[in-house]
């Protein structure tokens, strides 16, 4: 028969559990042999042996399902009924965002659209006037091109009138010239006749 654990192998066992269960509430995890030994203070070989024999499984016993389908099928149940309904409210959720996002995104288009159509309203304004000017620069050209024209025309036949009334002129002071000279040659005939003439007037 095996001899009864003494004292001692039962204090260094009660010192190795304590190290071992405070380390696992510490760390949450199962302790190594150097931090078992340094925390219960015993030799490598016990802390190695007591991990060894004494340790508690590591892995959690299987569930009994059959057992423990009777209770986790409504609990089940309802988990998918909760996790379906919270889908189709994230569901519901991202619909409406994506709804508003583009009822945003048609605003938005529809304003930009609605500005484009002003731009492009008051730029066919502004061309519009801009080829009535033009049209009106264009008439005033050519105003201004028939008002040159008459003016050079009217020029024109202004020195052809001065020209003909300088020759009217220059004809007129020959003609009177000429006809100064005929009057005093006839003065000059009739002074010459008139002494004969008087004469023989007496004598009848």
């Amino acid at each position: 028969m095996d001899a009864a654990p003494t004292s001692g192998t039962s204090d260094r066992h009660a010192a190795l559990l304590a190290a071992y269960t405070a380390h696992l509430a510490e760390y949450g995890r199962r302790p190594g042999v150097r931090a078992l030994r340094e925390r219960a203070r015993v030799s490598t070989d016990a802390a190695a042996t007591w991990l060894k024999e004494h340790a508690p499984e590591r892995r959690a016993p299987e569930l009994p399902a059959e057992r423990l389908a009777p209770v986790l099928a409504p609990l089940w149940a309802a988990a998918v009924d909760a996790a379906t309904q919270v889908l189709q409210e994230d569901h519901q959720a991202t619909l409406a965002t994506h709804i508003k996002s583009e009822q945003q995104a048609l605003q938005d288009a529809e304003r930009a659209t609605t500005h484009a159509q002003q731009q492009a309203d008051r730029a066919a304004e502004a061309a519009s006037r801009a080829e009535a000017l033009s049209r009106e620069i264009s008439t005033f050209q050519q105003e201004a091109h028939r008002a040159r024209q008459q003016a050079h025309e009217a020029e024109r036949a202004a020195a052809e009138t001065r020209e003909r009334a300088q020759r009217d002129i220059h004809q007129a002071e020959q003609a009177a010239a000429v006809a100064r000279a005929e009057a005093a040659a006839l003065r000059e005939a009739l002074t010459a006749v008139r002494p004969v003439t008087e004469p023989t007037q007496e004598k009848l």
